[in-house]
């Protein structure tokens, strides 16, 4: 079966411009930072230090053009990495994403209704406030890999702060069905060209990370952001949003050289 989905624009945003504001006062802030300050530097700490990140975000694709509204969805990944002197960290980092819509789509433009009426019979129309249509569903999967470069511009014994840049790509799909009676939509514009549902993107993301340290080797992570999608090759989905990340950073180096220890205590026990 088929059907067809008329796609809308998306309406601009202030968000970044106020995000970009916020960010350059924390650059202003760590130039103005003092020597007491800093954590005391061991000299014979190593220039690369090796850790990896449990990373768990909360992300808001602003009016998806194919979820419709503001569809907010988990973001779950891992990230791996090198911090040079305690100054900046490189890595790479893997992420999943699955998102429901928010709203269920009414689709009741004339020329698409009577599209879903000759290519989809079985799809049940309904009238909404006087308006005929089709009610449409929409599943979001998305899965993007994002190199990333972080200055940390505030160092303490319990505190981090830095400004991380990720620039990555991405792939996505989406499934549209009806609503009634889940049959598959494909996605039609007005020319009658069918598109494909598959996605590719290439993100950029920017913002500010918060590590408090619990232990030499666990940190607490938080971090609050924004995606801009620098360019896309199939449907526009508009990725565009704020998001907010919670985690856990993991010194691997700390913790083995602990399970090392304890198990000599272990051996000269027994």
């Amino acid at each position: 079966m088929q059907a067809v989905l008329y796609i809308y624009n998306s309406l601009p945003i202030i968000y970044p411009m106020l995000l970009f504001r916020f960010i350059l006062c924390m650059l202003l802030l760590g130039t103005l930072k003092t020597s007491a300050q800093l954590a005391p530097q061991d000299s014979s700490t190593k220039k690369w230090e090796f850790d990896f990140l449990l990373d768990k975000r909360k992300s808001i694709f602003w009016r998806n053009n194919l979820l419709g509204t503001n569809a907010t969805t988990s973001v779950t990944g891992i990230n791996f990495g090198f911090t040079y002197r305690h100054k900046i960290r490189l890595g790479i980092g893997a992420f999943y994403a699955k998102s429901n819509g928010t709203s269920t789509l009414l689709i009741s433009k004339a020329y698409y209704v009577s599209q879903i009426q000759s290519l989809a019979p079985k799809a049940i129309p309904i009238s909404v406030n006087g308006q005929n249509g089709y009610l449409v569903n929409g599943v979001l999967t998305m899965y993007y890999v994002t190199p990333s470069i972080e200055y940390l511009f505030y160092t303490s014994k319990w505190l981090t702060l830095g400004i991380p840049l990720e620039i990555g790509m991405g792939y996505s799909n989406v499934n549209l069905t009806d609503f009634f009676t889940n049959v598959t939509i494909p996605i039609v514009n007005s020319s009658g060209k069918t598109f494909k549902i598959n996605n590719y993107f290439f993100p950029a993301l920017g913002g500010i990370n918060a590590m408090l340290n619990l232990s030499p080797d666990v940190a607490f992570t938080a971090s609050l952001g924004y995606r801009k999608i620098l360019t896309q090759i199939g449907i526009n989905q508009n990725f565009d949003g704020l998001y907010y990340q919670l985690g856990f950073r993991l010194l691997p180096k700390h913790i083995k050289q602990k399970l090392v220890a304890d198990y000599k205590k272990y051996r000269v026990r027994n």
